[in-house]
């Protein structure tokens, strides 16, 4: 006889996100920004993660390692995971509006050309404002994702 370890079963995938060559660069950019980030403990990022208190640090590095993968065109995500995504989405947005952000992104930017610069940051902001337009429409039936969704949106980075 077996002995059958007590698992919990997998929360249930709830979307899928297209991770598609023509979003996997704007996905990379923003998760890759992110990630330095918590690795240099930047105050603006560290205060969103814990006034948010949805996900860990590690729960979003898990998350961050599977959008990275370019293996992976489509995600399947849980409420969990999902959140993490909205909530990496809105605060791209609001790290490319931050001042201290964008002086932190030009100084270790390694082609210093400012119209590139430009250009990519208003790239990204027009990508995640239609892709949190997107989430926000998909899943306005749904309480306590509207919940988790406005707790996000009413975060504010002070520059």
């Amino acid at each position: 006889m077996k002995n059958k370890k007590s698992t919990t079963p997998p929360a249930p995938i709830i979307c899928r996100l297209n991770n598609q060559p023509e979003k996997y660069r704007a996905h990379a950019l923003i998760f890759s920004l992110i990630s330095l980030l918590i690795d240099k403990r930047e105050a603006c990022v560290m205060d969103y993660f814990e006034y948010l208190n949805y996900f860990s640090h590690e729960q979003y590095r898990r998350f961050a390692t599977r959008i990275a993968d370019k293996r992976n065109k489509e995600l399947p995500v849980n409420q969990e995971y999902f959140i993490v995504f909205y909530a990496m989405l809105h605060l791209t947005v609001q790290l490319y509006r931050s001042k201290s952000i964008i002086d932190f992104i030009k100084e270790i930017q390694i082609d210093k050309k400012e119209d590139d610069f430009e250009k990519t940051n208003d790239d990204l902001i027009i990508f995640c404002n239609k892709a949190l337009d997107e989430l926000r429409k998909d899943f306005k039936n749904n309480n306590a994702m509207i919940i988790a969704m406005a707790k996000i949106e009413a975060y504010r980075i002070r520059d």
